[in-house]
């Protein structure tokens, strides 16, 4: 079943969002805010022909996350982990929890969850992916966050297994690596006019409000106006039917009223 709308589950979006557009590699557990408790992390990839700085570590080769893995959340801290995708074929999520009931959401190639899940207990997400799915993007993410965050004590815990294709390291590689290489900066020009196209677009839909609440208005002031006239006009429509029902009875009346008889 899929939840109402619930405060863990922006958390949660809010987490994997970061996670898609930040600078840090993906592959494991994500979020900035949330501490490492999965495979090690790529590290931050050295350029051709860049010296690596000065007591730097010395790359190691990145590993996806081994499953089973152990979580918790609080009210301050939820959970995420990703993996890769990088075929078609059936994704399963297995959560187990403890404790207050979570929202598990499972995140693939876009912002918006594929799944997610409110409860406590056994909670498993499934998925097929599609070739189109594995085009956008071969890094999946899955949050985990509680569901109506309470007092200091709110918390859950348990653990989280992942079944999905096989993935291949150089494509997941590849995308990691494209993450972390820095955009261009966009020219001074160019800056200018994104941004009086974004306030163009903002003054016409502004615009487009102003008018349909004017139009609402007006609409809502010409009913005011003609009510009086609409009262009066039941008024004297009830008027008349009460005549016309007098009327009716009198009628009645003369019709059955006894008569006498001369005999």
């Amino acid at each position: 079943m899929k939840p109402k709308s619930h405060r863990g589950w922006w958390v949660i979006a809010a987490m994997l969002v970061a996670g898609c557009t930040g600078n840090e590699p993906v592959i494991g557990p994500s979020s900035a805010g949330v501490e490492s408790r999965g495979a090690p992390q790529m590290p931050r990839p050295i350029k051709p022909g860049m010296a690596a700085a000065p007591g730097a570590p010395t790359p190691q080769k990145f590993q996806l996350p081994s499953w089973p893995q152990k979580w918790d959340v609080n009210n301050r801290e939820p959970h995420g982990v990703a993996f890769g995708v990088t075929q078609p074929g059936p994704v399963t999520v297995d959560v187990q929890s403890q404790g207050a009931p979570v929202v598990v959401a499972l995140v693939g190639a876009g912002p918006q969850s594929v799944q997610q899940q409110l409860g406590s207990g056994s909670i498993r997400l499934t998925h097929q992916v599609t070739p189109a799915d594995v085009q956008r993007s071969a890094i999946w993410k899955v949050g985990i966050a509680l569901a109506q965050p309470g007092g200091p004590s709110a918390q859950a815990a348990g653990t989280i297994a992942v079944q999905s294709p096989p993935a291949d390291m150089n494509t997941l590689r590849s995308q990691i690596q494209a993450q972390n290489t820095p955009h261009p900066p966009l020219d001074p020009q160019s800056a200018a006019r994104a941004k009086a196209a974004t306030d163009a677009s903002f003054q016409a839909e502004l615009a487009k409000f102003k008018q349909e609440q004017t139009a609402r208005r007006a609409a809502i002031a010409a009913g005011l106006q003609s009510l009086p006239q609409m009262q009066a006009a039941r008024a004297r429509l009830q008027g008349q039917v009460k005549s016309r029902t007098i009327e009716s009875g009198d009628a009645e009346e003369r019709i059955f009223a006894p008569r006498e008889v001369d005999l």
